[in-house]
């Protein structure tokens, strides 16, 4: 009997990639219309660059544009021989340019949550849960691109180590390097060093039922392979890794030339370590009680701009004491709603109310294989994005373990808590589809996933003053209205 290829069997994968690109050209529509999006760092980017370009037809090895001045192959470098850069230039240019970031979470969240063996419709829920968590649209909004494509190819990357481990080693071992060699073109360092946690947590677990279950020689041939694969995913990105790596000895990242006055104590804050200083390493640390944003949208009050109307109790205040109505108006709208503990943010980490509830229920049902390295790496990202909320480990791995100094503003591994909790919730749906428990079985799961996710929402909204409404950020507020309006 002939081995046919059965057209029919891709179909399906197909067409749901086709939707995803839909529903990103859709999400974005007015962007095909003309419009703008505006997105600030890419807009700082550009003037930034304006330098660059006004001497183009000569090499400057050095731009006055940007802090104190820095090397110009830091924000125009030349990578363009770089195999990564052809195919990441193929995916921006397949879909509209904003589309991009929406269909590349989707089609890279699709393939890993295959790779887990979901059915179809569980994998496309998951992959739109996964792309529209609202941290994934306000780093777009900000502009922070390279974090963007750096979130959206972890989970090529998490496939890549699915696949291996399923006696798929090939498979695995270029899905890995290739979703690897990407997420370093997208030059987020950070992002990678923290997909590097969660999938070290997952291929620890995977390697030991690998070695119980004697699968030996699919683990050898896995390792080897992405070991050579990745690799080259690493040389093939050189120039970029090897001129950031030696720059940022010259950075704030390769420590102080100071050192103390005689008879003055080192400081404190870095011991004079090769890198940042805690205080500005842990300047934005997720609060523990603002975690609940995962689950309540604005519970730490929203934005920078908290965009309040007339109806709230800023304008009426403001009117009253005299102020024009279209004053106080726009005065309300600009004002800050946020009172957590960061210094401020564009919005809270939520990931979605039902989600939530789907993660609670799927620490019941999700195969055990996968719940307990996830729900691992899903707690210690959570306790790392509270940073200097946090000091009992955090400052021990600042101290201690390699790498971890390098990096500021830490409460971005939500995203990859956030990834962790989509996994669990696919994973649990994919158990109830696949063993329909009885009415009798599933009640207690759902009663216990209802109350820890919905019970809490409604307690919290019933007597909001269980938690407090005021920041330290408050007191500074007050001190800058009390200038700018007087003291009366």
């Amino acid at each position: 009997m002939r081995n046919q290829f059965d057209f029919r069997r891709l179909l399906p994968h197909l067409l749901a990639i086709i939707g995803f690109l839909a529903l990103a050209i859709m999400y974005m529509s007015p962007v095909l219309k003309g419009q703008q999006l505006a997105m600030g760092d890419v807009d700082r980017f550009i003037a930034l660059q304006s330098e660059i370009r006004k001497y183009a037809s000569e090499y400057i090895g050095w731009t006055n544009s940007l802090f104190g001045g820095m090397p110009t192959f830091l924000v125009g470098g030349d990578y363009s021989n770089g195999i990564f850069i052809k195919i990441h230039g193929l995916i921006y240019t397949l879909f509209n340019i904003k589309a991009t970031f929406i269909g590349m979470y989707l089609i890279g969240a699709y393939l890993m949550l295959r790779g887990f063996r979901c059915d179809l419709w569980t994998s496309i829920l998951g992959a739109i849960g996964y792309a529209f968590f609202t941290y994934n649209f306000q780093i777009i909004v900000a502009g922070h691109t390279a974090k963007v494509y750096a979130v959206a190819y972890l989970p090529l990357m998490a496939a890549g180590v699915i696949f291996g481990f399923n006696q798929r080693p090939w498979l695995g071992a270029v899905l890995l390097s290739l979703g690897l060699g990407l997420q370093i073109h997208a030059n987020h360092p950070q992002i990678t060093y923290y997909s590097a946690i969660v999938l070290g947590i997952l291929a620890i677990f995977e390697t030991i039922r690998a070695v119980k279950n004697g699968a030996v020689k699919s683990l050898i041939i896995f390792f080897g392979a992405s070991a050579i694969f990745c690799a080259l995913a690493l040389a093939t990105n050189t120039s970029r890794l090897w001129t950031l790596y030696d720059h940022s000895k010259e950075t704030i990242r390769g420590g102080s030339e100071l050192t103390p006055a005689k008879g003055e104590a080192a400081s404190a804050d870095n011991n004079d370590s090769k890198g940042l200083t805690k205080d500005y390493a842990f300047a934005w640390s997720y609060g523990k009680l603002e975690s609940l944003t995962l689950l309540i949208p604005d519970f730490s009050g929203g934005g920078l701009g908290g965009e309040l109307d007339t109806n709230s109790e800023s304008y009426k205040t403001l009117t009253r004491y005299g102020v024009d109505g279209q004053n106080a108006a726009q005065f309300a709208y600009q004002l800050p709603t946020y009172w957590g503990d960061q210094t401020f943010v564009s919005g809270g980490v939520y990931s979605g109310a039902i989600i939530c509830f789907l993660f609670v229920l799927g620490l019941f049902y999700a195969e055990k294989r996968y719940r307990i390295p996830f729900l691992i790496a899903g707690i210690f990202t959570l306790m790392l994005g509270w940073g200097g909320n946090f000091t009992a480990l955090n400052y021990f791995l600042f101290d201690y373990i390699p790498g971890f100094n390098k990096f500021r503003s830490v409460s971005m591994i939500l995203s990859l808590t956030q990834f962790c909790m989509i996994i669990i919730a696919s994973l649990g749906v994919k158990q109830l589809i696949e063993n329909r428990p009885s009415w009798e079985e599933f009640k207690k799961p759902f009663f216990i996933s209802l109350g820890a996710t919905a019970g809490l929402a409604l307690i919290l909204a019933i007597v909001p003053s269980l938690v407090g409404l005021r920041s330290d950020n408050d007191t500074a507020f007050v001190e800058q209205m009390a200038q700018s309006f007087g003291n009366n």
